[in-house]
């Protein structure tokens, strides 16, 4: 049931969104007349095909680094992924997507959506771990997941050996 809910939603979203870019082309192209509006499509679609090549390259070179250095790699990818998105967009012929798309590569936005994701993961994490059903409510305390103990060194002690 759930997946057939899925699709239907996909569906009504592929259809509400080609209403949106159909309206838009109409619209677009009575004010400039077809060949600039075809020029506007063809011209964000190669810009978003040049955009694709560069990030892809970029990515294949930085995410070794950003793994050598230690460094969480999961930022630059998802930056890099949300501008692959981006190029994506821009390639759809409409001016809809091209307008998300352009919104994409906007770095604050970029980073937005990152956080936005971290922190709904983040809360699901919590809510699955520690069998809270709605983390956002008033009494969700992480804190009180937290097991306090002291532990003391036995300098006398050696390292214990496996049995």
């Amino acid at each position: 049931m759930k997946e057939r809910g899925a699709a239907m939603k996909l569906l009504a979203g592929i259809v509400i969104l080609s209403i949106i870019e159909i309206s838009l082309f109409v619209t677009v192209g009575g004010w400039l007349t077809l060949w600039p509006t075809l020029a506007i499509v063809v011209g964000t679609a190669v810009a978003g095909v040049m955009l694709l090549r560069k990030q892809g390259a970029h990515l294949l070179r930085n995410a070794p680094r950003q793994m050598t250095a230690l460094r969480d790699p999961i930022a630059p990818l998802a930056q890099g992924m949300l501008i692959a998105v981006a190029g994506v967009l821009l390639i759809l012929p409409g001016f809809f997507s091209d307008t998300l798309g352009l919104i994409l590569l906007v770095p604050p936005v970029r980073h937005g959506i990152i956080w936005l994701a971290r922190t709904r993961i983040a809360d699901k994490t919590a809510a699955r771990f520690h069998g809270i059903r709605n983390p956002r409510s008033a009494t969700y305390r992480p804190d009180e997941a937290v097991i306090e103990g002291e532990f003391f060194e036995n300098p006398e002690a050696g390292p214990e050996k496996p049995k």
